[in-house]
């Protein structure tokens, strides 16, 4: 999926901001504290309804209603759009979500059954990777780099059915063997 251009408005760290990658890869740079995250947070909710830095380990009464929106901002002021293309196709999609009902995603504009797959990736979280993630594979050894990338894209379950797989097909026949 391509990131066409996104505006976003009361999100976390961000009061008002338009971008426009026009499909290309992006860096977001600057100092601490200036929304850096957020934008990645915005795109987040925008595909799945949730910030998945908002939940989970150590977050403890943290709410997606409450720390969603901007410090001076409610959640029916807060806004996700964005023009998407998904790769390898001409369609354009523009998309829409608000805090104030954030199970519902808008679709502006594209046909709404083509976009179906692509959203049940975002919603298995494999449509943002954090700098913590990054970074935990850099420092990987070498042995360990596949299991950090099965862990980046939610492939455990994946490797533990090939494990199983494995297992069945050496005790079943001793001239069997599965690689």
């Amino acid at each position: 999926m391509k990131v066409l251009k996104i505006h976003i408005e009361n999100i976390r760290g961000v009061k008002e901001i338009d971008l426009e990658p026009e499909g290309e890869n992006f860096v977001i740079f600057g100092p601490n504290g200036t929304g850096k995250s957020a934008i990645v947070d915005a795109l987040d909710f925008l595909f799945t309804g949730r910030i998945s830095r908002l939940s989970g380990e150590g977050t403890a009464g943290i709410t997606l209603r409450t720390h969603g929106p901007h410090v001076d901002s409610k959640p029916k002021d807060t806004l996700v759009q964005a023009e998407i293309q998904i790769l390898g196709s001409k369609d354009i999609f523009m998309l829409k979500r608000s805090l104030c009902r954030p199970d519902k995603l808008e679709i502006l504009s594209g046909d709404k059954t083509k976009l179906t797959d692509i959203l049940k990736i975002a919603s298995r979280g494999q449509h943002v990777l954090s700098r913590r993630e990054i970074l935990k594979y850099i420092a990987a050894k070498k042995g360990e780099r596949g299991k950090e990338i099965q862990a980046l894209l939610n492939l455990r379950k994946v490797e533990q059915l090939k494990g199983t797989i494995r297992k069945r097909g050496n005790g079943s026949s001793k001239n069997t063997r599965l690689r």
